[in-house]
């Protein structure tokens, strides 16, 4: 496949090679954090969903959330503006419910203004907590791999392989943590918009304490294709507590973290995922510098007895029983068990 050049696409980030040198030296790691799909034949996709264990008696009150028959994963359903919203949840005793993916379905004039059925979202925590996944519900990495297989990618001379299209790829952000603070050059030296351009860079999250903006983002690139997001990685867990997801974030060994996430969409996202990772690794770590540092963390939960209430008590709930009936059937399986080591 040709490769796009993509010199003149991101002229507005002006990294030089000492300082794609520094990222790639204090690189931690390095992965996709969120992917959106056009659906263009939702039946299709609603039978992939199913397929993963539920029964279609789901209403869209959510009275009867559906669950898999192992309780690992929940489907529930919400109003949305365009539509009716599939929400898929990872449950686990050892981390609080994990939406995973969203498939969205919409209304007839929104299919019809966005040449489109619905829309398909892969979030954040379906990348870091892929591995888990792979072992407690391996049923939605062969959704994802499924999903990927029936997706278009663009040719050598990008025209669309128009025949038995099922998805188009719209969205992929590529994230890169290095342990290094957020820089203030961000804002008016590393990236410099064009001057015909009608988005700035966007500063948010001043700390004073920090001496500076935390956060920033530039999602005005060419044709409104190519973005980028930079902000304090240890912040954001403490906001979202995220502790579990990056077990040696915020401690001794990386005290400071900093994000930069490359965003392709519209045309750019319909590139293959080599393809655009290489450009990724090309803009912020260099030429010379693109080592293979992947993601290889895995999450790592600290004990809550909250966590284990909420996942028995929903168990009960989807089975027909009492709390305490699971409780005290739990408690004399238990007791069995222990009996019989002895």
């Amino acid at each position: 496949m040709q490769k796009r050049k993509v010199t003149r696409s991101m002229e507005w980030l002006k990294l030089s090679e000492k300082i794609k040198t520094n990222h790639s030296t204090n690189l931690i790691r390095q992965k996709t954090d969120y992917e959106q799909y056009a659906c263009y034949d939702i039946s299709h996709s609603l039978k992939l969903l199913y397929e993963m264990g539920f029964d279609t008696s789901i209403d869209t009150d959510n009275s009867n959330v559906s669950y898999t028959e192992d309780y690992t994963l929940a489907l529930s359903l919400q109003d949305t503006a365009k539509g009716t919203a599939f929400m898929l949840t990872f449950l686990s005793p050892w981390f609080a419910p994990l939406p995973v993916l969203s498939l969205e379905t919409y209304k007839d004039s929104y299919v019809k203004l966005l040449k489109s059925e619905g829309k398909l979202v892969f979030y954040g925590a379906y990348f870091s907590f892929e591995d888990i996944l792979l072992e407690e519900a391996p049923q939605v990495v062969r959704f994802k791999n499924q999903i990927q297989l029936s997706t278009v990618v663009s040719t050598s001379d990008y025209k669309w392989h128009k025949e038995n299209t099922l998805y188009k790829r719209t969205r992929l952000d590529y994230a890169f943590d290095i342990t290094l603070p957020v820089h203030q050059k961000w804002m008016k030296h590393y990236i410099v918009p064009h001057k015909n351009s009608k988005t700035a860079v966007k500063p948010y999250n001043y700390q004073k304490e920090l001496w500076g903006w935390q956060s920033l983002s530039y999602l005005g690139g060419p044709n409104f294709s190519i973005g980028i997001r930079i902000y304090n990685k240890v912040l954001d867990i403490q906001s979202k507590k995220k502790q579990s997801w990056y077990p040696d974030y915020w401690t001794e060994k990386y005290p400071i973290v900093t994000r930069i996430e490359l965003v392709f969409w519209n045309s750019y996202a319909h590139n293959s995922t080599e393809q655009l990772v290489s450009m990724a690794r090309k803009h912020i770590l260099g030429e010379n510098n693109m080592i293979n540092v992947i993601w290889s963390v895995r999450p790592k939960s600290l004990y809550t007895p909250r966590n284990a209430y909420i996942y028995i008590s929903r168990y009960a709930k989807n089975h027909g029983y009492e709390l305490s009936k699971v409780i005290q059937d739990v408690s004399a399986l238990l007791l069995e068990e222990s009996n019989r080591k002895d």
